[in-house]
């Protein structure tokens, strides 16, 4: 369960979001009983002090199969979060039958930076969210500036200010783009888990990791956290 300080913040988003019937209307769907809602969000797992390493995505992906949200909207960022967990633990996500690599590269990219920690010890110390929380009209697709923006400034940029002693990886060029244009703080630029093998992604994850460790070394070393 995220930390009550990152509860609080997406359980406005559960309610439904206000944006649905403004800025967001004819751009993101609110269909609960089919996976869409609010989304893409896990770790933090404790206290929002303890978190060290913040990662960034631009966007869920359309709902796996079977995905759904029912019953009291209170419970669903647990609900999601907790399912979030199981596909990383599992690699189980599917849509339309089709498996896809991005929760067995974001567990990479955990390994990576928390080396020899299980999963559990992982999401204490990581949160895990997208700079826009609704999918696009197409899974990978465009999404509206403006809705983008409203996105990062009612929920990504609190999100970011109530973790203090974190990192910020950006795994993607989207994600990243949508940071810069808020004048969010980005730590280091990685790509995206579903990025093509042939772009070389990994190498990528490894120089992120690599930045992450030595910031948090150095940090550690003098007693504090503080971007370096």
């Amino acid at each position: 369960m995220p930390s009550p300080e990152l509860a609080a913040i997406l359980q406005h988003a559960m309610s439904p979001c206000p944006h649905f019937e403004g800025i967001c209307a004819d751009h993101c769907t609110w269909r609960p009983e089919a996976g869409h809602i609010p989304r893409g969000f896990v770790g933090g797992n404790g206290s929002s002090e303890n978190v060290r390493l913040v990662l960034v995505n631009a966007e869920p992906g359309n709902p796996a199969d079977g995905e759904q949200y029912v019953g009291d909207s209170t419970a669903w960022v647990a609900d999601h979060a907790n399912y979030f967990e199981s596909l990383l633990e599992t690699d189980s996500l599917r849509r339309s039958g089709r498996p896809a690599p991005f929760h067995r590269n974001l567990r990479k990219i955990l390994d990576l930076c928390w080396p020899n920690e299980t999963l559990t010890e992982q999401l204490e110390k990581t949160w895990i969210t997208d700079a826009v929380l609704c999918s696009a009209k197409f899974s990978g697709g465009p999404i509206d500036k403006v809705v983008e923006n409203v996105c990062v400034t009612n929920y990504l940029a609190r999100q970011i200010a109530v973790l203090p002693n974190a990192f910020i990886v950006t795994l993607g060029g989207k994600a990243a783009r949508r940071l810069r244009r808020q004048n969010l703080c980005i730590d280091f630029l990685a790509q995206h888990p579903s990025a093509r093998p042939n772009t070389s992604p990994e190498a990528s994850w490894q120089r992120a990791a690599a930045s992450f460790r030595t910031w948090l070394e150095l940090a550690e070393s003098d007693a504090q956290l503080e971007r370096i």
